[in-house]
Protein backbone atom coordinates (compact mmCIF):
# COMPACT_ATOMS: atom_id res chain seq x y z
CA UNK A 1 0.00 0.00 0.00
CA UNK A 2 1.43 3.39 -0.98
CA UNK A 3 1.00 6.42 1.30
CA UNK A 4 2.71 9.58 0.01
CA UNK A 5 5.35 7.64 -1.85
CA UNK A 6 6.09 5.37 1.13
CA UNK A 7 5.02 1.75 1.52
CA UNK A 8 2.92 1.18 4.65
CA UNK A 9 4.32 -1.28 7.22
CA UNK A 10 2.25 -2.89 9.97
CA UNK A 11 4.07 -4.37 12.96
CA UNK A 12 7.25 -4.56 10.94
CA UNK A 13 5.60 -6.41 8.05
CA UNK A 14 4.81 -5.09 4.61
CA UNK A 15 1.15 -5.42 3.68
CA UNK A 16 1.71 -8.34 1.24
CA UNK A 17 3.72 -10.13 3.93
CA UNK A 18 0.99 -9.48 6.48
CA UNK A 19 -1.60 -10.95 4.16
CA UNK A 20 0.55 -14.02 3.64
CA UNK A 21 1.05 -14.39 7.40
CA UNK A 22 -2.70 -14.13 8.01
CA UNK A 23 -3.41 -16.71 5.32
CA UNK A 24 -0.86 -19.06 6.88
CA UNK A 25 -2.40 -18.58 10.32
CA UNK A 26 -5.87 -19.35 8.95
CA UNK A 27 -4.58 -22.50 7.27
CA UNK A 28 -2.92 -23.65 10.49
CA UNK A 29 -6.13 -23.02 12.43
CA UNK A 30 -8.17 -24.96 9.87
CA UNK A 31 -5.71 -27.87 10.11
CA UNK A 32 -5.96 -27.81 13.91
CA UNK A 33 -9.75 -27.74 13.80
CA UNK A 34 -9.76 -30.72 11.44
CA UNK A 35 -7.29 -32.59 13.63
CA UNK A 36 -9.41 -32.04 16.74
CA UNK A 37 -12.60 -33.04 14.93
CA UNK A 38 -11.00 -36.23 13.59
CA UNK A 39 -9.66 -37.06 17.04
CA UNK A 40 -13.14 -36.65 18.51
CA UNK A 41 -14.45 -38.92 15.75
CA UNK A 42 -11.87 -41.59 16.58
CA UNK A 43 -12.45 -41.32 20.33
CA UNK A 44 -16.19 -41.81 19.91
CA UNK A 45 -15.63 -44.86 17.70
CA UNK A 46 -13.33 -46.45 20.28
CA UNK A 47 -15.72 -45.70 23.13
CA UNK A 48 -18.64 -47.19 21.20
CA UNK A 49 -16.74 -50.46 20.85
CA UNK A 50 -15.84 -50.47 24.54
CA UNK A 51 -19.48 -49.89 25.50
CA UNK A 52 -20.53 -52.72 23.19
CA UNK A 53 -18.15 -55.16 24.84
CA UNK A 54 -19.22 -53.97 28.29
CA UNK A 55 -22.83 -54.80 27.40
CA UNK A 56 -21.71 -58.25 26.26
CA UNK A 57 -19.94 -58.74 29.59
CA UNK A 58 -23.09 -57.74 31.50
CA UNK A 59 -25.32 -60.05 29.43
CA UNK A 60 -25.49 -63.34 31.33
CA UNK A 61 -27.05 -65.04 28.32
CA UNK A 62 -24.22 -64.21 25.93
CA UNK A 63 -21.66 -67.02 25.96
CA UNK A 64 -19.85 -66.17 22.71
CA UNK A 65 -16.74 -65.13 24.62
CA UNK A 66 -15.42 -65.77 28.09
CA UNK A 67 -15.30 -62.78 30.47
CA UNK A 68 -11.52 -62.92 30.20
CA UNK A 69 -11.62 -62.63 26.40
CA UNK A 70 -13.99 -59.67 26.58
CA UNK A 71 -11.86 -57.98 29.23
CA UNK A 72 -8.78 -58.41 27.02
CA UNK A 73 -10.56 -56.78 24.09
CA UNK A 74 -11.74 -53.89 26.25
CA UNK A 75 -8.17 -53.44 27.47
CA UNK A 76 -6.84 -53.27 23.89
CA UNK A 77 -9.45 -50.68 22.97
CA UNK A 78 -8.66 -48.66 26.09
CA UNK A 79 -4.98 -48.72 25.12
CA UNK A 80 -5.95 -47.33 21.73
CA UNK A 81 -7.59 -44.38 23.49
CA UNK A 82 -4.26 -43.62 25.14
CA UNK A 83 -2.54 -43.76 21.74
CA UNK A 84 -5.11 -41.37 20.28
CA UNK A 85 -4.19 -38.91 23.02
CA UNK A 86 -0.50 -39.41 22.30
CA UNK A 87 -1.09 -38.76 18.60
CA UNK A 88 -2.95 -35.56 19.43
CA UNK A 89 -0.05 -34.27 21.52
CA UNK A 90 2.71 -35.52 19.25
CA UNK A 91 1.39 -34.65 15.81
CA UNK A 92 -1.43 -35.10 13.34
CA UNK A 93 -2.45 -38.75 12.96
CA UNK A 94 -1.83 -39.93 9.44
CA UNK A 95 0.08 -36.84 8.44
CA UNK A 96 2.96 -38.79 6.89
CA UNK A 97 3.08 -42.58 6.58
CA UNK A 98 5.79 -44.03 8.80
CA UNK A 99 7.43 -46.79 6.82
CA UNK A 100 9.13 -48.15 9.92
CA UNK A 101 5.80 -48.95 11.58
CA UNK A 102 5.41 -52.17 9.65
CA UNK A 103 2.63 -54.57 10.55
CA UNK A 104 0.98 -57.72 9.34
CA UNK A 105 -2.05 -56.95 7.18
CA UNK A 106 -3.81 -59.96 8.69
CA UNK A 107 -3.29 -58.71 12.25
CA UNK A 108 -4.35 -55.17 11.37
CA UNK A 109 -7.61 -56.27 9.73
CA UNK A 110 -8.37 -58.81 12.45
CA UNK A 111 -8.17 -56.08 15.08
CA UNK A 112 -10.42 -53.81 13.01
CA UNK A 113 -13.02 -56.57 12.79
CA UNK A 114 -12.68 -57.23 16.52
CA UNK A 115 -13.38 -53.57 17.29
CA UNK A 116 -16.71 -53.47 15.41
CA UNK A 117 -17.92 -56.94 16.40
CA UNK A 118 -19.93 -55.75 19.43
CA UNK A 119 -21.51 -53.01 17.31
CA UNK A 120 -22.67 -55.61 14.79
CA UNK A 121 -24.00 -57.89 17.51
CA UNK A 122 -25.94 -55.02 19.05
CA UNK A 123 -27.73 -54.36 15.74
CA UNK A 124 -28.17 -58.03 14.87
CA UNK A 125 -25.85 -57.81 11.86
CA UNK A 126 -23.69 -60.65 10.61
CA UNK A 127 -19.98 -59.82 10.42
CA UNK A 128 -18.21 -61.79 7.69
CA UNK A 129 -14.44 -61.59 7.53
CA UNK A 130 -11.93 -62.94 5.00
CA UNK A 131 -8.37 -62.13 6.05
CA UNK A 132 -5.25 -62.12 3.86
CA UNK A 133 -2.66 -64.87 4.27
CA UNK A 134 -0.30 -64.63 7.24
CA UNK A 135 2.94 -62.77 6.66
CA UNK A 136 1.66 -60.11 4.25
CA UNK A 137 3.28 -56.89 5.54
CA UNK A 138 1.99 -53.33 5.34
CA UNK A 139 4.28 -50.33 5.66
CA UNK A 140 2.05 -48.28 7.98
CA UNK A 141 -0.28 -50.42 10.04
CA UNK A 142 -1.65 -47.49 12.05
CA UNK A 143 -2.86 -45.65 8.93
CA UNK A 144 -4.35 -48.83 7.46
CA UNK A 145 -6.28 -49.41 10.67
CA UNK A 146 -7.71 -45.90 10.61
CA UNK A 147 -8.81 -46.39 7.00
CA UNK A 148 -10.48 -49.76 7.52
CA UNK A 149 -12.01 -48.91 10.86
CA UNK A 150 -13.61 -45.76 9.43
CA UNK A 151 -15.11 -47.83 6.61
CA UNK A 152 -16.33 -50.57 8.96
CA UNK A 153 -17.95 -48.21 11.46
CA UNK A 154 -19.74 -46.43 8.61
CA UNK A 155 -20.97 -49.76 7.28
CA UNK A 156 -22.39 -50.70 10.68
CA UNK A 157 -23.84 -47.25 11.28
CA UNK A 158 -25.81 -47.17 8.03
CA UNK A 159 -26.99 -50.79 7.98
CA UNK A 160 -30.08 -51.92 9.90
CA UNK A 161 -30.31 -55.50 8.69
CA UNK A 162 -28.20 -58.01 6.84
CA UNK A 163 -24.42 -58.12 7.01
CA UNK A 164 -21.15 -56.24 7.00
CA UNK A 165 -18.29 -57.91 5.12
CA UNK A 166 -14.56 -57.36 5.29
CA UNK A 167 -12.50 -59.07 2.58
CA UNK A 168 -8.84 -58.83 1.63
CA UNK A 169 -7.12 -60.10 -1.50
CA UNK A 170 -3.43 -60.13 -2.38
CA UNK A 171 -2.51 -59.61 -6.04
CA UNK A 172 0.99 -59.49 -7.53
CA UNK A 173 1.12 -55.69 -7.33
CA UNK A 174 -1.67 -54.69 -4.94
CA UNK A 175 -3.32 -55.43 -1.62
CA UNK A 176 -7.07 -55.01 -2.05
CA UNK A 177 -9.41 -54.58 0.92
CA UNK A 178 -13.19 -54.42 0.56
CA UNK A 179 -15.79 -53.33 3.09
CA UNK A 180 -19.31 -54.15 1.95
CA UNK A 181 -22.68 -53.69 3.62
CA UNK A 182 -26.38 -54.24 2.96
CA UNK A 183 -27.37 -50.80 4.17
CA UNK A 184 -29.11 -47.74 2.77
CA UNK A 185 -26.72 -47.16 -0.12
CA UNK A 186 -25.61 -43.92 -1.75
CA UNK A 187 -27.15 -42.13 -4.77
CA UNK A 188 -24.84 -42.06 -7.83
CA UNK A 189 -24.74 -38.27 -7.86
CA UNK A 190 -23.38 -38.24 -4.30
CA UNK A 191 -20.56 -40.76 -4.68
CA UNK A 192 -17.91 -38.06 -4.92
CA UNK A 193 -19.44 -35.64 -2.43
CA UNK A 194 -19.25 -38.18 0.41
CA UNK A 195 -15.47 -37.64 0.45
CA UNK A 196 -15.84 -33.91 1.16
CA UNK A 197 -15.14 -32.91 4.75
CA UNK A 198 -18.29 -32.51 6.87
CA UNK A 199 -20.51 -33.58 3.97
CA UNK A 200 -23.44 -35.73 5.11
CA UNK A 201 -26.35 -36.96 3.03
CA UNK A 202 -29.94 -36.60 4.23
CA UNK A 203 -30.48 -40.34 4.77
CA UNK A 204 -27.20 -40.53 6.68
CA UNK A 205 -28.26 -37.69 8.96
CA UNK A 206 -31.53 -39.44 9.74
CA UNK A 207 -29.84 -42.75 10.61
CA UNK A 208 -26.86 -41.29 12.50
CA UNK A 209 -27.56 -37.69 13.55
CA UNK A 210 -24.34 -37.47 15.58
CA UNK A 211 -21.99 -38.30 12.69
CA UNK A 212 -19.26 -35.82 11.76
CA UNK A 213 -18.74 -36.42 8.05
CA UNK A 214 -15.01 -36.85 8.59
CA UNK A 215 -14.44 -40.61 8.39
CA UNK A 216 -14.45 -40.98 4.62
CA UNK A 217 -12.37 -37.85 3.89
CA UNK A 218 -9.77 -39.10 6.38
CA UNK A 219 -9.78 -42.56 4.81
CA UNK A 220 -9.21 -41.19 1.30
CA UNK A 221 -6.47 -38.84 2.45
CA UNK A 222 -4.61 -41.67 4.18
CA UNK A 223 -5.02 -43.92 1.14
CA UNK A 224 -3.38 -41.29 -1.03
CA UNK A 225 -0.56 -40.78 1.46
CA UNK A 226 0.10 -44.52 1.25
CA UNK A 227 0.20 -44.37 -2.55
CA UNK A 228 -3.17 -46.08 -2.97
CA UNK A 229 -6.76 -45.24 -3.78
CA UNK A 230 -10.27 -45.82 -2.52
CA UNK A 231 -13.20 -46.74 -4.76
CA UNK A 232 -16.92 -47.00 -4.05
CA UNK A 233 -19.78 -48.84 -5.70
CA UNK A 234 -23.24 -48.14 -4.32
CA UNK A 235 -26.88 -47.46 -5.06
CA UNK A 236 -29.83 -46.59 -2.83
CA UNK A 237 -31.41 -49.65 -1.24
CA UNK A 238 -28.70 -52.15 -2.19
CA UNK A 239 -25.84 -51.23 0.12
CA UNK A 240 -22.32 -50.04 -0.53
CA UNK A 241 -18.93 -51.54 -1.30
CA UNK A 242 -15.75 -49.59 -0.60
CA UNK A 243 -12.51 -50.91 -2.03
CA UNK A 244 -9.08 -49.84 -0.82
CA UNK A 245 -6.18 -50.64 -3.14
CA UNK A 246 -2.64 -50.25 -1.80
CA UNK A 247 0.61 -50.97 -3.65
CA UNK A 248 2.53 -53.99 -2.40
CA UNK A 249 5.85 -52.35 -3.22
CA UNK A 250 5.79 -50.98 0.32
CA UNK A 251 6.62 -54.47 1.58
CA UNK A 252 10.24 -53.99 0.45
CA UNK A 253 10.58 -51.14 2.94
CA UNK A 254 8.58 -52.61 5.82
CA UNK A 255 10.13 -54.09 8.93
CA UNK A 256 8.54 -56.83 11.01
CA UNK A 257 6.43 -55.43 13.83
CA UNK A 258 6.99 -56.58 17.40
CA UNK A 259 3.67 -55.15 18.56
CA UNK A 260 0.40 -54.21 16.95
CA UNK A 261 0.06 -50.60 15.90
CA UNK A 262 -2.62 -48.33 17.33
CA UNK A 263 -6.19 -48.94 16.26
CA UNK A 264 -6.79 -45.43 15.02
Amino acid sequence: MDCGGRQMRLSGLEVPELRAALAEARAERAALDRRLAETAHDLRAALASIVGYAHMLADDGDHSFTPRQIAQRIARLAESLCEIGSDLVGGEPGGTPEVGRGSSARAVLAQCAEAVEPLCRHKGLALEVELPPPGEPVADGASLQRIVHNLLTNAVRYTDRGAVRLRARVAPQDLSIEVEDTGIGIPPESLERIFDEYARLDDARRMAPLGTGLGLPAARRLCRLLGGRIEVDSAPGRGSRFRVVLPRRARRRARPAQAQASLW
